[in-house]
């Protein structure tokens, strides 16, 4: 079984994540990184997208491709929207193919999308687009440097580069710094909010750890295999991109699983000075998360 049936298998049946303990089930944090991404409080983690490129590109995209779309929630909301006209759909997993056609039947998109079972960096790909979108998945690529190359190839002149994803280290290996901020800030939060929400009779630790690359590997050797080198091929293939730190060293490294014993409203204010301060961290260059977008010259 190769690196691309492994990824496929584990993401055909992934391990359930316990209900609000990672930052995108949070509608509070969702809509500050939004204002981050596009200026306003939006909603869901597509909002900031859709109101970017709509700011960028005031007409609906004709053809777009999306490269390890998952279940293309994202890409229907672009459709649903119609800020994108017609999607070209990639994914590895068979299990999550048949929940694309669902969704979409659902949202009466079908017909606008085709789907595709493979991976079309590996492919004669002659087709060129208005938009190649990477959502949470450019991460994943094995190189990165030759996705965003090959995102440039299958762009149409004037075509729009659109990226939300992690670039943070590679294989998750956390710099010391990272891992001592989030350390500082779970200390500074309340003894309530480090109980273990998989196990009410445990508390969390303080200090995170990097997880084991060749376990990692071993569940899906797509993860993050490449990251740290995104933001730098960026800056090579295009001579022109736009940047847009997202943050995460407090949001997803800190309040990972803190998360769920923070409520939404009643804790509001504490989410607010924690979101702050993972503002405070990009503004100093430690964040995990990033936009970037880029017109084809």
């Amino acid at each position: 079984m190769n690196e691309l049936e492994r990824a496929a298998k584990h993401w055909s049946n992934p391990p359930p994540i316990p209900s609000r303990t990672r930052w995108w089930q949070s509608s509070f944090i969702v809509s500050h990184i939004n204002k981050n991404i596009c200026g306003e409080f939006v909603n869901g983690t597509h909002g900031g997208d859709i109101k970017l490129i709509r700011s960028v590109s005031e007409v609906a995209l004709p053809q777009a491709i999306s490269v390890g779309c998952g279940a293309a929630f994202h890409e229907i909301k672009l459709l649903e929207a119609n800020v994108v006209g017609h999607f070209d759909l990639y994914e590895i997993s068979e299990d999550r193919i048949k929940k694309i056609k669902d969704a979409a039947t659902k949202a009466g998109v079908l017909d606008r999308i085709d789907i595709f079972n493979a991976n079309p960096l590996a492919l004669n790909h002659k087709k060129k687009y208005d938009l190649v979108y990477w959502k949470d998945a450019l991460h994943h690529m094995l190189n990165t440097k030759y996705g965003v190359e090959w995102s440039f190839e299958m762009l149409n002149q004037s075509g729009l580069f659109f990226m939300n994803d992690f670039v943070g280290p590679s294989y998750m290996q956390y710099s010391e710094k990272s891992l001592d901020i989030a350390e500082k800030v779970r200390k500074s939060l309340p003894a309530r909010c480090m109980t273990d929400p998989r196990d009410q009779s445990k508390m969390l630790p303080y200090r995170r750890v990097r997880p084991d690359i060749e376990k990692l590997k071993s569940i899906d050797p797509t993860e993050c295999a490449d990251s740290s080198n995104i933001m730098p091929a960026l800056k090579i293939v295009f001579d022109k991109v736009n940047i847009i730190p997202t943050g995460g060293v407090v949001y997803f490294l800190a309040l990972s699983d803190v998360l769920a014993n923070l409520h939404e409203e009643h804790d509001s204010e504490l989410l607010s000075t924690l979101m702050m301060c993972d503002d405070v961290c990009t503004s100093l260059g430690e964040y995990l998360y990033a936009v970037a977008y880029a017109i084809k010259d």
